[in-house]
């Protein structure tokens, strides 16, 4: 009975508890390429570079000395620093209608020269904007966390950005769907202590039945 109710008991939790996939692939670049993402625009000085290194690992041309590049986390990160005009990075979802998604992703603004200046970028979700800035001052890896709502069953996720004199470096892109169905974890405690409960009632009525029979 012990080891049959370990496991309904972490069944029930794992099963309460489940979390929603992220939709992107290759979120945080660790194919050391942009499979499964889409460059247009000005793609000269786009590309995938591995932690410590100073060049890129597949396209793109060095505007400029990387030194020892960063990552957020994992092995590689996207060095975007169009010149000139800007450059898009984006990559398509499936999605429901109407539903709600968190996108998440890290950003930071590398200082490699006397400036960092001109540039811009900003983040669309099928259209609607996101964020947009311009002339963002040099910044560590920061996090960007935005909800918004699908319209159609493939939503694009758009990066646009433009740096002249040296790089956005952009890591661990996230977009997870957002539902109220999902119990928070105080209400899946709840559930799975009374599914325990329920199960430890019925062990017992099972044997003091037993017990009656046998007097």
């Amino acid at each position: 009975m012990g080891s049959q109710l370990f496991r309904v008991m972490a069944l029930t939790i794992v099963s309460v508890g489940a979390v929603f996939s992220n939709e992107i692939l290759n979120p945080g670049f660790e194919a050391g390429n942009f499979t499964d993402w889409t460059l247009s625009g000005e793609t000269v000085c786009m590309g995938v570079v591995a932690a410590g290194s100073s060049f890129f690992t597949e396209g793109g041309t060095i505007c400029g000395g990387l030194g020892s590049s960063i990552v957020h986390a994992g092995n590689y990160a996207a060095y975007l620093g169009p010149q000139n005009s800007d450059g898009s990075l984006s990559q398509s979802v499936a999605t429901v209608p109407g539903a709600t998604y968190d996108i998440n992703f890290w950003l930071a603004s590398l200082l490699l020269g006397l400036t960092n200046v001109p540039n811009d970028f900003s983040v669309t979700w099928g259209g609607q904007t996101l964020v947009s800035k311009t002339n963002v001052s040099v910044s560590p890896f920061t996090d960007f966390d935005y909800h918004a709502t699908a319209t159609g069953t493939s939503t694009t996720l758009t990066f646009t950005l433009r740096n002249d004199f040296s790089y956005f470096v952009l890591d661990d892109v996230s977009v997870t769907p957002v539902t109220s169905s999902v119990p928070e974890p105080r209400t899946m405690t709840t559930v799975a202590m009374i599914v325990i409960a329920g199960i430890l009632g019925a062990s017992w009525r099972k044997t003091r039945r037993a017990s009656i029979m046998r007097t």
